[in-house]
C-alpha cells in the first residue's frame, strides 16, 4: 500500500507539473493514462467478483452496492491490501482469512495489467519528452533505469505469485527470479527506448504503430482461444489486454506449447525495432531541427539492451525455469472439493494437482474429504501458473 500510495503522489507530481508549464498535451496524454489503467483494472475486479459471488459464499455476505462503489471510485485495491493487513494484526476468523488471501491472489494479476497499462506508456511519454528537450542528463537516465527496473520487478513479482500455485515450490530457486527479472528489465527496456525514439522523432505516427500492432495482437490472442473469464464480453476484453501486453512484451495465455510462437513473437519484435530504430536515425541526419545527440547513443541502448534481454531470456528457460510435474490420475466418479495452499508450508504439496479441476491427489483425498476445512483457491491465478510453468 505504500508503494501504491508513493506511486500516486509522483503521478499527481508529474500532472501538476505538466499544468504549471502549460504543456496541455501531455497533461491530457498522462491523465488519460492513469484513468484508463484504473478503470481497466477496476473492471476486471468487478467482473471476477460478480463471477466468483455465485461460487464462494462468504462474498455473498458482503453488499453489492458497496462492492459497485468502491470498485466506482477505483478504491477496490486498497481495500483487498487493507483487508490482508487486518488479517494479520488481527484474529479473524477462518473464513476470513481465506477469502482475503483468495482476493489478494487476484491483485498479482491485475498488478501486471496495471504495470503494461499504466507504468509502460508512462514511461515512453516521459522518455518522449526527455529525447525532444535534450534533458536525457544522468539524473533522468538513472530515473529511467530505476522506472524501468519497478516495471520489471512488478512482471517478476506476478511470476513469483504464481509459485504459491506450483506443486513443487522447492526446484525453482530465487537465483531463476533474478535472472528472469533482468532479462524483463532488459526487453522492457529496448522495447521502451525504441518507441519513446520513435516518438519523438515522429510524435503523429506513434499512435498509428501502436492501433496496428494491437489489432493484430488481438486477432491473434483470439486465434489461440484465450479462456480466463466468464463471459464472452469479459473474454474480448482480456484479449484486448493481453494485445496491449504484447506491445511492450512477451505474455503466454494458453496451455499449449508455446516455443514457435514466443520465436516468431521476437522475430517481429526484432524487425519492429529495426525499423522503428532505422527511421528515427534517417531522420535525425535528414533533417538537423530533429538531430539530437543522445538519439544516437539510445539507439546503441536499444540494440544492446534487446540482445542481452534475448539472451538471458534463452538462459532462463533452458536452465532456470521449472517444469509441471506429471499429471496425476483422478478418481472416476469421485466428487472432489477444490484446495489450494495459502502459504509455502500450509498443507503441502501433496494437496496439489494439476488437473483443471483443482482435484487433490489420491493420498490427500481421505484427509480433505474428512473434516478438514475446505480451502479456497483461485482457479484464475491457478490456471495461469498452469500456462506460465510449462
Amino acid at each position: 500500500m505504500v508503494v501504491m500510495l508513493f506511486d500516486i503522489a509522483i503521478d499527481l507530481y508529474a500532472l501538476v507539473n505538466f499544468c504549471l508549464s502549460q504543456d496541455f498535451v501531455c497533461f491530457c496524454v498522462l491523465l488519460f493514462i492513469l484513468l484508463g489503467s484504473s478503470f481497466l483494472v477496476h473492471t476486471f475486479s468487478w467482473l471476477w467478483l460478480k463471477a466468483d459471488r455465485t461460487k464462494i459464499p462468504a462474498l455473498q455476505k458482503k453488499s453489492v452496492k458497496q462492492l459497485a462503489v468502491v470498485h466506482f471510485c477505483q478504491l477496490e485495491i486498497f481495500v483487498r491490501r487493507g483487508e490482508l493487513f487486518l488479517m494479520m494484526i488481527s484474529h479473524m476468523s477462518t473464513e476470513e482469512k481465506e477469502l482475503a488471501v483468495f482476493l489478494e491472489h487476484d491483485v498479482g494479476l491485475l498488478a501486471l495489467f496495471e504495470s503494461y497499462s499504466e507504468s509502460c506508456p508512462h514511461l515512453v511519454l516521459m522518455l518522449t519528452i526527455y529525447l525532444q528537450r535534450g534533458q536525457l542528463g544522468t539524473i533522468n537516465v538513472l530515473k529511467t533505469a530505476a522506472s524501468i527496473f519497478l516495471a520489471a520487478f512488478g512482471v517478476t513479482l506476478y511470476h513469483r505469485c504464481l509459485r504459491r500455485f506450483l506443486p513443487e515450490k522447492d526446484k525453482q530457486p530465487i537465483v531463476s527470479s533474478g535472472v528472469y527479472l533482468t532479462w524483463n528489465f532488459f526487453l522492457i527496456g529496448s522495447r521502451l527506448l525504441a518507441l519513446a525514439l520513435f516518438a519523438s522523432v515522429f510524435p503523429c505516427y506513434i499512435v498509428a504503430h501502436f492501433l496496428c500492432w494491437w489489432m493484430m495482437y488481438v486477432f491473434v490472442a483470439w486465434r489461440l482461444k484465450t479462456n480466463l473469464m466468464d463471459t464472452t464480453a469479459g473474454e474480448w476484453l482480456y484479449r484486448a489486454t493481453v494485445a496491449l501486453i504484447w506491445y511492450f512484451n512477451w505474455f503466454n495465455v494458453v496451455d499449449s506449447p508455446t516455443k514457435k510462437r514466443a520465436v516468431l513473437y521476437h522475430a517481429f519484435r526484432l524487425v519492429d525495432t529495426l525499423i522503428l530504430c532505422g527511421l528515427v536515425t534517417w531522420k535525425t541526419h535528414q533533417d538537423p531541427l530533429y538531430y539530437s545527440g543522445p538519439h544516437f547513443y539510445v539507439t546503441i541502448c536499444v540494440g544492446i539492451c534487446f540482445m542481452l534481454g534475448l539472451l538471458l531470456k534463452v538462459i532462463y528457460y533452458k536452465c532456470c525455469h521449472p517444469k509441471h510435474f506429471k499429471k496425476p490420475k483422478t478418481v472416476k466418479g469421485a466428487v472432489v472439493l477444490s484446495v489450494c495452499s495459502l502459504a509455502d508450508d500450509d498443507l503441502g504439496d501433496d494437496l496439489h494437482s494439476d488437473s483443471p479441476s483443482g482435484a487433490v491427489m489420491p493420498q490427500a483425498m481421505d484427509r480433505t474429504m474428512d473434516t478438514t476445512p475446505t480451502r479456497l483457491c483461485n482457479e484464475r491465478m491457478r490456471s495461469q501458473a498452469k500456462i506460465f510453468y510449462r
